[in-house]
């Protein structure tokens, strides 16, 4: 992991974020290309294009052909906090926010019985920020976080009956992420990691 510590000027910060949105702005299309097919298909071919329900995201799963699906997903998350410190200390109200969109292509490569085995090549991104103030000295601070996974994941699905079926997903996936921390307005602490680690997934699928 590098970690540089450099000063900035006022307007490097807002200027940073709107990179940080220009590198997600292609795989925001992307993934709007990919649902607005999946509902066209959706009205063409009944039962090819279902809504995932799972963990860790939601998506739509849509079946190019027998063999071949694709599966453009999303996940999100707000929130705040409010910490204190007892009379006369330092608190700090904090709130944070992040998202996160991804494309699979799943490939079925068997099918026992009733359920299908597939293999999943994944890639997504992420942003996410967070925001705190002081609740007495007011002074602010920001964290912010930027990457990308790409990974191959083997899968199981099982139908309940025509419109619903369960999944579940086991493989690996690598991790590589561009953290910014700005303790002070003209200060900005940045760090780059990566990690390769298990990923698992499992959720349901309600066909349209």
């Amino acid at each position: 992991m590098n970690c540089v510590l450099h000063p900035l000027s006022f307007s490097d910060p807002r200027r940073r974020r709107t990179v940080m949105w220009k590198k997600c702005a292609g795989v925001f299309a992307l993934v709007g290309l990919a649902m607005a097919a999946a509902t066209v298909a959706s009205a063409q071919e009944k039962g090819q294009v279902g809504l995932n329900l799972g963990y860790p995201s939601v998506g739509l799963t849509w079946h190019v052909s027998d063999r071949v699906a694709v599966r453009p997903e999303f996940n999100f998350s707000f929130g705040s906090s409010s910490s204190t410190s007892g009379s006369g200390f330092e608190g700090s109200d904090s709130d944070a926010w992040g998202v996160g969109f991804g494309v699979s292509a799943l490939f079925y490569v068997g099918e026992w019985d009733t359920v299908k085995g597939y293999v999943v090549p994944r890639l997504s991104f992420l942003l996410s920020e967070t925001d705190r103030i002081g609740t007495i000295s007011e002074s602010t601070s920001e964290n912010s976080t930027s990457g990308w996974d790409a990974g191959v994941m083997v899968g199981a699905e099982y139908p309940l009956n025509r419109r619903l079926s369960v999944f579940g997903e086991v493989g690996f996936t690598y991790v590589n992420r561009h953290a910014e921390t700005r303790p002070l307005s003209t200060l900005i602490l940045e760090s780059d990691s990566w990690s390769f680690g298990p990923r698992t997934a499992i959720g349901m699928i309600v066909y349209f």
